[in-house]
């Protein structure tokens, strides 16, 4: 019977087999913490020691809630109950159009922007653009007062120095005002006053815009109307590259129109068509959506309008042998005809 060595030794490199003095002081520089400090200086381990105390002292001062002062009202305003918000009516404008509002604030401090329950166009619902602009109240770049601009930064002014340059320039005919579209006709009416009187230039911009709109009702009626829809009645809806469930100002209702005209339980589903030059919320909600360059929507327009000027008697069959976009365009023309004031076209 063979007995195992008791004194094999094993060797992690040719330096160790050898007993090589220069892997000794290797091993001495990397392994050397629990060796007594040296006299010029602080241990491995008990720099160690000092950062992890401080570390953990850090972490505990972060835990702490902040020293903050509340000082009371002097006088309490009238009806105010400390910590008891309260809710005001007020507006937001989107595209020109207001948009009625309920606005919470907890002790002077604005929280919470709401649809207003008691106006017939949000019953009570917002939208994302809505939630988000109670943001702006805390952004920290939001301007604050007037400032000048002098020749390498912005200086802050008083109200007082702006308001007379203001005044100055629009006397020498220097102004021009670039403003959203508004539907105030209290901010119409200093408009034409500076026009007419101060000759003030005034443009309007904005990243939704109804100008089309504008102009094909002054075409038809001579006048600027804003249409309103009342999708909770219609049958059939076509949209043509109008994404009226989110880019619309009227979206909260028009939203909730539309839901309520498909009502399963009820038996009642409306139809949604789409045609589309880039993909939107209405067109994830369609039953039927038709992609077409931006380009092509004015001749599916000509040729919508040509169709429905002279259909066909009764309900025109749809030949299998047609593509996607002619089955598309037979399946519109049908509907609109069948349904007739029950259908929608929103443009």
């Amino acid at each position: 019977m063979i007995k195992p060595s008791q004194s094999k030794k094993y060797s992690r490199s040719l330096d160790e087999l050898e007993g090589s003095p220069q892997l000794d002081q290797v091993i001495d520089h990397d392994f050397a913490a629990a060796a007594p400090p040296a006299q010029d200086g602080i241990s491995r381990r008990r720099w160690l020691q000092l950062m992890g105390a401080s570390l953990a002292f850090g972490s505990m001062a972060g835990c702490r809630y902040p020293s903050e002062v509340i000082a009371p009202f002097a006088f309490r305003p009238h009806g105010r109950m400390p910590g008891i918000p309260d809710s005001y009516a007020t507006m937001l404008e989107f595209g020109g159009m207001a948009k009625p509002l309920l606005a919470t604030s907890y002790d002077g401090r604005p929280i919470k922007l709401d649809g207003n329950p008691d106006h017939p166009d949000s019953h009570g619902s917002s939208d994302v653009f809505t939630q988000a602009t109670i943001l702006e109240l805390y952004d920290p770049d939001r301007s604050r007062e007037p400032a000048r601009n002098t020749s390498d930064r912005l200086e802050a002014a008083s109200w007082d120095d702006a308001l007379a340059a203001i005044k100055s320039k629009i006397d020498d005919g220097d102004v021009a005002v670039l403003a959203e579209p508004s539907s105030s006709p209290s901010r119409r009416r200093l408009q034409q006053e500076l026009q007419d009187a101060k000759q003030v230039q005034w443009f309007e911009f904005t990243s939704i815009s109804d100008d089309e709109v504008a102009e094909g009702s002054t075409l038809a009626f001579g006048e600027v109307y804003r249409p309103v829809y009342h999708l909770d009645r219609a049958k059939v809806i076509l949209s043509i590259d109008c994404d009226f469930m989110a880019a619309e100002p009227a979206s909260v209702r028009l939203s909730g129109d539309f839901a309520a005209s498909r009502d399963a339980d009820h038996l009642k589903m409306s139809r949604l068509y789409v045609v589309e030059s880039d993909f939107s919320t209405t067109g994830a909600m369609a039953d039927h959506r038709l992609p077409l360059r931006y380009g092509m929507i004015e001749p599916f327009l000509a040729a919508l309008e040509k169709a429905l000027e002279n259909p066909r008697i009764g309900r025109p069959s749809i030949d299998p042998d047609l593509s996607r976009e002619d089955k598309f365009f037979a399946a519109v023309v049908q509907e609109l005809v069948q349904h007739g004031e029950g259908a929608v076209v929103m443009v």
